[in-house]
């Protein structure tokens, strides 16, 4: 069951943003980080975060969860969860329960390899070498949308689907709910970095696509229904995906450059965040309604929430108003004296210490910035 953890939250921020213009042949490009109104570069990692939940995603009788691709955020107690070699589960965490969707197998309904999954009202929608399969929130089979586009990941929003393609010469497909293309966008290139682990990202009313290591992202706007492009942070040392494909080409690395690029993005509902190297040291900038926020990583002191961190961001999780990260229990079981003794560690958990066994299920962490 041991895993090296990802730690640090998914950080979030923003405010709601003027639509889009058309995406084909338009240079104006709006910042979703405008400024930044305060900077936090010292203290310690609990000073800016507090976490206000934590849940053992059930325990071993009930369901054994491997290593996890996937969580979303159902509601305030649910969570869908896509896990290695595992049907896509949901825990129902009120009832302390496991609802199937589907199952590993070749059964009508079942699949063998989900390759990712969407919820969007009362269906799951499940993405498969065999087409987009769609459930009940019971676990009930209804349909299956069959599509040619073979597909990697999917995000499922207002009656249409966008799907990460990775054998096409555009990454990004919108097709309506019956399986018919509506648009192509994003011209395949190598600044994209593309793998099997990029994610879409909903932000008030767009859905984001963060392209590479760069400060660009195409955004579909749902009111205006049309496709755009936006920048993360106005700042001119910021590297575009141009200056990120003629490094690749030239052969030059991105560590050392002068221009910052982008680690990490990840929202919920009108917040957004994104984790950048500056430097050669991390920073995190997010948005709410309050203000725009700078945290210099480097100058914040190690405390537990910070222990066995890989990533400043834990990928492949989304949740609706606060951000969700992820822990196995080892970390806490083995780092129990420190995180009992110290005055910087939350109640919550500190209680969490003395319920876990090494070999449940992960434990989801509820965030929020103070």
């Amino acid at each position: 069951m041991k895993r090296k953890l990802l730690v640090i939250p998914q950080i979030l921020a923003c405010v709601l943003l003027s639509g889009c213009q058309g995406h084909e042949g338009k240079e104006v490009s709006t910042v979703l980080i405008p400024e930044i109104t305060k900077k936090v570069e010292y203290g310690k990692l609990s000073d800016i975060i507090s976490i206000s939940n934590a849940r053992i995603v059930g325990n071993y009788e009930d369901f054994m969860i491997g290593r996890i691709k996937k969580i979303k955020q159902c509601d305030s107690t649910n969570y869908a969860i896509q896990s290695s070699d595992s049907p896509i589960v949901i825990f129902d965490s009120a009832n302390n329960k496991f609802i199937k969707i589907g199952d590993i197998g070749l059964g009508v309904g079942d699949y063998t390899n989900p390759l990712d999954f969407d919820i969007a009202g009362n269906t799951v929608y499940i993405l498969t070498a065999n087409g987009i399969m769609c459930y009940g929130l019971d676990g009930t089979y209804h349909n299956t949308i069959k599509t040619d586009i073979n597909a990697d990941g999917l995000h499922v929003f207002d009656d249409k689907i966008m799907l990460f393609v990775l054998g096409d010469a555009h990454v990004l497909h919108l097709i309506d709910i019956k399986g018919k293309t509506l648009a192509k966008e994003l011209s395949r290139n190598s600044a994209l970095r593309i793998s099997r682990a990029n994610p879409f990202y909903e932000y008030g009313d767009f859905v984001l696509f963060h392209e590479g290591h760069s400060n660009d992202v195409l955004a579909y706007d749902r009111k205006s229904e049309s496709f755009c492009d936006l920048t993360i942070l106005s700042d001119d040392n910021a590297i575009s995906a141009k200056d990120e494909a003629n490094l690749i080409e030239s052969g030059d690395k991105l560590i050392g450059q002068k221009k910052m690029f982008f680690d990490a993005l990840t929202t919920a509902g009108q917040r957004l965040c994104v984790g950048v190297m500056k430097d050669d040291k991390p920073f995190i900038y997010f948005r709410d309604k309050k203000n725009s926020t700078s945290i210099s990583i480097p100058d914040v002191e190690d405390d537990i929430l910070f222990a066995g961190t890989m990533s400043f961001f834990t990928k492949g999780v989304e949740s609706n108003e606060k951000f969700l990260t992820y822990i196995y229990p080892y970390i806490l079981i083995e780092n129990k004296d420190k995180i009992l003794d110290s005055p910087t560690t939350p109640e919550v958990i500190k209680e969490m210490v003395g319920k876990v066994n090494e070999d449940d299920n992960p434990i989801v962490i509820e965030y929020e910035f103070k």
